[in-house]
């Protein structure tokens, strides 16, 4: 099961510089940046969202959503609510190509 995706689940991610996080969230998952500068985009949803420390998003639908860190390292929280969801994907870090 997606740790990010469990109900009431409150999980800390940090991501290395240009990283990626890919994950399925439930509606109302809150997306906070610690620390750094992320890149928000989810499936659609026609805004991506740029959030600097301090800064947070509550998404306003379930699904895929990709996060990056942008320039040096970022620290991230991610925060679900109680959801019926079915089969969560595991989440993806991967680095981005130049």
């Amino acid at each position: 099961m997606n740790p990010v995706a469990r109900a009431n689940s409150h999980q800390l991610v940090r991501l290395d510089s240009r990283a990626i996080l890919s994950a399925v969230l439930p509606f109302q998952a809150r997306i906070s940046c610690d620390s750094g500068c992320i890149w928000v985009t989810q499936d659609n949803d026609l805004n991506d969202y740029i959030l600097r420390a301090g800064e947070d998003i509550v998404l306003t639908r379930a699904g895929h959503v990709v996060i990056t860190a942008l320039g040096g390292s970022s620290i991230l929280r991610v925060k679900t609510r109680p959801a019926n969801q079915t089969n969560p994907k595991r989440i993806q870090k991967r680095e981005v190509q130049k």
